[in-house]
């Protein structure tokens, strides 16, 4: 990652007006929390002060609707202390004794929690950046649509989605670049779930 970084500061003429951090894996091992989290939040300090020199900076972090179900609690907390040395250990851990699923969706929850806490944080908001998470339902990507004749079944059914699955692109895409936006100056800190009703209709069954 700190190559990553080193060439985007080469690069980017001392400063950057937006960044979005899209990239993950759902694999059910200690990897998905090195890249998930760890990798996402390292990116994300390495170029905030390339932010900082923006007239309009912004950053989203896109996450996961999968945050709605349960994850590994001690995993969660692990990341957000910034431990990754144990977390890879629980990680393992999950994954010997059958629990790997719930690592990817535990990594994308501490990235909701660490986007709401440091989005206003001087280093953030007093400085003028905007901080958000954009957490997409079952989408109609490519790699969805692979699985889709396997999974899809377990994917409706473990993340219903009011609209319809799965989800299309543009809806979120476009959510992206209005948060990426010089529109948006006062929208910060928000997990937004891009997920076709899938959070609210959680919150109305547990109500």
């Amino acid at each position: 990652m700190k190559t990553f970084v080193d060439q985007i500061r080469k690069s980017s003429g001392r400063h950057i007006d937006g960044i979005a951090l899209v990239a993950g894996i759902d694999s059910a091992s200690a990897l998905t929390v090195k890249l998930n989290y760890f990798g996402t939040v390292e990116v994300l300090k390495g170029l905030r002060p390339l932010l900082a020199s923006s007239n309009h900076p912004s950053a989203v972090i896109v996450t996961s609707s999968s945050t709605l179900n349960k994850g590994a609690n001690s995993l969660i907390k692990t990341c957000i202390r910034g431990d990754e040395e144990k977390a890879v250990t629980i990680a393992n851990r999950l994954e010997r004794f059958g629990l790997g699923s719930k690592i990817y969706r535990s990594t994308k929850a501490a990235l909701n929690s660490t986007v709401r806490r440091w989005s206003v944080d001087l280093d953030w908001a007093g400085s003028g950046i905007v901080l958000n998470a954009v957490a997409p339902g079952v989408i109609d990507t490519e790699a969805v649509r692979k699985r889709w004749s396997t999974h899809g079944k377990l994917l409706t059914t473990s993340l219903p989605q009011p609209l319809g699955s799965p989800g299309p692109v543009t809806s979120v895409v476009g959510l992206i670049a209005f948060l990426l936006s010089s529109e948006n100056r006062f929208i910060t800190g928000q997990v937004i779930f891009a997920d076709g009703g899938t959070d609210t209709q959680t919150i109305r069954q547990t109500a």
